[in-house]
């Protein structure tokens, strides 16, 4: 079952507001978040777990095994003195990558902040032990969540939550036992996913539903004096599944699949079967296989379609 997780939060260009940093303890009746916020606005906002699948360039599984580095950078000066902007290193133990190299075993995360000095508000930093689902943008080893909590999941007890709920308890009219606690139970900063947490493995199937793939293509017919013509209705199907497709008037066939290696036959009457092997799916990806069968009567009847496809 495909399961819709609408992630809400507005976002417009990224803009780290100078205005608004302070040395703030945190919000008010939370004494042990000490350090100061920043509010900042994402680059971009995503409405609906499909969209963050698509601009991920990794999903992954995994736990906060180490903080790695941490760097600082003078970028300017307001009323208070100089802004400093923090970002810390972490290292990610993957135990599964849900799209992506496969080989990825371990990934270092930049996130903005620091610990006891600042961090963007709504946007808490990644502690050691942490099990988190992540959505990353990045290459060769070296990540970002997608803009900020937007791609930042955290897993507690083999439950789900999103950090875009992260809220004060002030701020929320639910029943206590309906939000789940975050940091130490002696701090009051807590977050939740649609008020509770989504299993786990459901999640994650969640995530695999929507990342949509398989294959894709024409099939035509090589008849004399036409060239590469297209063959409506032609058959295409898969021998391992036994799924199918018929191809429309341009000639055009898709197949929904799951990753791995299958083989495609496509079928025409009065034309030959063709067969592609091997035929590789990724997560993500529709492979494009384009199939130019050949008549079996020369000079026989030609198929119903249109001449000019778009290949």
């Amino acid at each position: 079952m495909k399961l819709r997780i609408v992630v809400i939060a507005a976002a417009v260009a990224l803009i780290l507001s100078t205005g608004l940093v302070s040395p703030s303890a945190g919000l008010a009746g939370d004494p042990g978040h000490n350090v100061a916020l920043m509010d900042v606005s994402w680059a971009r906002g995503y409405g609906s777990m499909e969209e963050l699948c698509a601009d991920a360039d990794v999903i992954a599984v995994g736990t906060i095994t180490a903080i790695e580095d941490v760097k600082s950078k003078v970028v300017g000066e307001d009323r208070w003195g100089p802004i400093v902007l923090w970002g810390t290193d972490f290292a990610f133990a993957i135990e599964e990558v849900l799209k992506g190299p496969q080989n990825l075993s371990e990934v270092v995360i930049n996130q903005m902040g620091a610990h006891s000095e600042w961090e963007a508000n709504g946007h808490p930093l990644f502690n050691p032990e942490e099990q988190y689902v992540v959505f990353l943008d990045g290459e060769d080893g070296r990540y970002a969540t997608l803009s900020g909590p937007y791609g930042k999941f955290r897993i507690i007890d083999d439950e789900v939550f999103s950090m875009l709920y992260f809220v004060h308890p002030e701020l929320i009219n639910y029943e206590p036992e309906e939000v789940i606690e975050y940091y130490d139970p002696s701090e009051s900063f807590m977050f939740y996913l649609n008020i509770k947490g989504i299993d786990k493995q459901t999640f994650v199937e969640s995530v695999l539903d929507t990342m949509v793939c398989g294959v894709k293509g024409y099939v035509g017919g090589n008849i004399p004096r036409y060239g590469f013509f297209p063959l409506q209705g032609a058959k295409v199907e898969v021998q391992e599944t036994g799924a199918y497709a018929f191809t429309n008037q341009n000639g055009y066939y898709e197949i929904p699949l799951a990753p791995g290696v299958y083989t495609l036959t496509a079928s025409y009457f009065t034309f030959s079967d063709q067969t592609y092997y091997n035929v590789q799916v990724a997560l993500c990806e529709f492979t494009q296989r384009t199939f130019s069968l050949q008549q079996i009567r020369p000079g026989g009847p030609i198929p119903l379609s249109i001449p000019d496809p778009v290949l």
